[in-house]
């Protein structure tokens, strides 16, 4: 397994994730590569990188101020290079960047047991 290594100094979030958008780039310009994507934790791994969540109009669970998940940054690419299906909604893409809308994907197990029976979840905040 690869490892990249991050610049000792970043000066700021802007150059460092530019940088990653450079890498990205360059490999899919490689003869062969179908999909380039990234993701700050693979699943299926022994890293988790839990957070806590609120739903809209959904309490959280007795004696807890929130849901805990397990939270991931993923590329627009990422699960068209995993070739992960989405069961509803979209995969993000080139619209889901630093400073605009925030967006999130959840898997079918936490959809479950936040909206149990619902078509459409509403909204999840990251107090």
């Amino acid at each position: 397994m690869s490892r990249m290594v991050r610049p000792r100094y970043v000066r700021n979030v802007r150059d460092f994730a530019g940088g990653f958008e450079n890498v990205f780039r360059a490999l899919a310009a490689l003869p062969g590569v179908s999909h380039v994507g990234g993701v700050t934790t693979l699943p299926l791994t022994d890293r988790m990188a839990w957070g806590p969540i609120t739903a809209e109009g959904v309490p959280p669970p007795p004696g807890e101020q929130f849901y805990n998940a397990d939270q991931r940054t993923a590329t627009a690419n990422y699960f068209a290079t995993m070739q992960i299906p989405l069961a509803r909604g979209r995969a993000f893409d080139e619209r889901d960047r630093r400073g605009g809308d925030r967006v999130v994907i959840v898997d079918n197990r936490l959809a479950s047991a936040i909206w149990p029976g619902r078509a459409q979840p509403r909204a999840v905040h990251n107090p």
